[in-house]
């Protein structure tokens, strides 16, 4: 199921998330691949930042966070609130040790609602410099990998 709002009843439990920026041509897109697992309200999965400009951009990340009901004024089902952190990923050598300390690359928060959802994020490009994209629209499709493995 897509949509770019929360379903009813919202999903519980381990299940598989998929998030999209809704943009307009030539700006960036934030495409994120992420398991859920409500009962410890934890998130992973994948992100993936990619721009059609000169010099492209295309940021990839591992990414770790939160997942938190929040109900709001207008009472059940409220909200959902996801705060992620990514890091590089790194095709590390077998038998390699240990490598460097290696700096976040990516900071998102993405609100989930019945009334439509929303991304914020962050990325740092080629120079190693942060850059802040405002609040997007976002596709959302929970379920999605478990419907292709079937």
């Amino acid at each position: 199921m897509s949509t770019t709002a929360l379903p009813t009843p919202i999903p519980a439990g381990l299940f598989p998330l998929d998030v999209v920026t809704v943009t307009p041509p030539g700006a960036p897109t934030n495409t994120l691949h992420l398991v859920v697992y409500t009962p410890k309200g934890e998130v992973t999965g994948h992100s993936q930042v990619t721009q059609t400009t000169n010099p492209s951009v295309n940021v990839t990340s591992h990414v770790t966070g939160t997942w938190r009901y929040e109900l709001t004024g207008g009472g059940f089902p409220g909200t959902v609130s996801v705060v992620l952190q990514g890091w590089p990923e790194i095709k590390w050598p077998p038998r390699g040790g240990i490598g460097p300390v290696i700096p976040e690359n990516y900071r998102a928060t993405l609100h989930l609602s019945p009334k439509g959802s929303v991304i914020s994020y962050d990325y740092r490009d080629a120079a190693g410099e942060w850059v802040s994209v405002g609040e997007q629209p976002v596709k959302v499709s929970f379920g999605a990998h478990a419907a292709a493995a079937a």
